[in-house]
């Protein structure tokens, strides 16, 4: 579980997280992880190394495009020089990201306990989910949250 901001004015990106494999290579390179990384070796790590310090090594090496060769089941936060990355697994099934235009959170319910959380519904997108039984991607049911 975390919620955070996205960079404000003083280019900090505050998260606040629980449970996750952290890790800071104090050179302005922070990744939050949760869940698992499948085929490791086949990535040429070993399997004895934490998540979050091979998704930074991974980086490291060839920048985000290198992030679609990743498997497993995961949500990751990447911190770095004015950059945030927040990588969900392709399968999709780790946690959902929610965000509005200056915080993410892994639940809606930890996104509406962030400042000036607007619950005005989206009635197009609830017409939507009438309609057809989902809500399509990145919308949801609030008018100011993907």
């Amino acid at each position: 579980m975390f919620k955070g901001t996205f960079y404000n004015k003083d280019h900090k990106c505050d998260i606040i997280f629980d449970n996750c494999d952290y890790y800071n290579d104090n050179q302005g390179l922070s990744v939050y992880f949760w869940g698992d990384i499948y085929g490791i070796d086949r990535l040429g790590f070993s399997k004895s190394g934490k998540n979050a310090e091979i998704i930074s090594k991974i980086y490291k090496d060839g920048g985000y495009s290198r992030f679609k060769e990743v498997d497993g089941i995961y949500t990751y936060i990447l911190v770095h020089d004015l950059k945030l990355y927040i990588v969900r697994d392709h399968h999709g099934a780790n946690s959902q990201v929610y965000y509005n235009k200056s915080y993410f959170a892994s639940s809606l319910s930890l996104l509406t306990e962030t400042p000036d959380f607007n619950t005005e519904p989206d009635k197009l997108k609830l017409s939507s989910f009438l309609s057809n039984g989902y809500i399509s991607t990145p919308d949801t049911a609030f008018r100011n949250v993907k």
